[in-house]
């Protein structure tokens, strides 16, 4: 993840950080920039809308289902929407290759891996197969 320009990792942060640090950072900037007090939490965003232009900008209309208050659907107009599902947004993309539907073992993406108990692959050999820091990542914070 990269960091905010505004609040950085400082220099000797490492270069693949695992999520424990990741929500660290997260947590710190919410609370350097009073951001709890704008997030609306136990909430589900139901649309996303362009309301208007003016002066080069557009507004958006977000509908949103407040949990924390019975399912009372919402609207609120916002300057800029940001989509942000990360890792834990759907489930992955796993492309199609050459074998996959015919493995006999455990094949799952890196977002719905937990630990190795969870998924029966604990003292067994596997292989991580990705791209960039995931896969790294993956490998290293829970051994099998």
């Amino acid at each position: 993840m990269n960091s905010f320009g505004d609040h950085p990792y400082p220099p000797s942060a490492p270069v693949f950080l695992p999520n424990s640090a990741v929500h660290e950072y997260l947590e710190d900037n919410a609370k350097v920039f009073d951001l709890h007090s704008r997030i609306r939490f136990q909430s589900e965003v139901t649309l996303v809308t362009p309301l208007e232009y003016s002066n080069g900008h557009w507004r958006w209309k977000v509908r949103y289902k407040d949990h924390a208050s019975c399912g009372e659907e919402r609207d609120e107009t916002f300057d800029g929407v940001m989509v942000c599902t990360g890792r834990h947004g759907g489930g992955g993309y796993v492309p199609t290759f050459r074998g996959l539907h015919s493995f006999k073992g455990t094949a799952i993406h890196s977002s719905r891996y937990k630990h190795p108990e969870k998924h029966g692959i604990a003292g067994k050999r596997v292989v991580v197969v990705g791209a960039f820091c995931q896969k790294s990542y993956t490998s290293t914070t829970h051994p099998l």
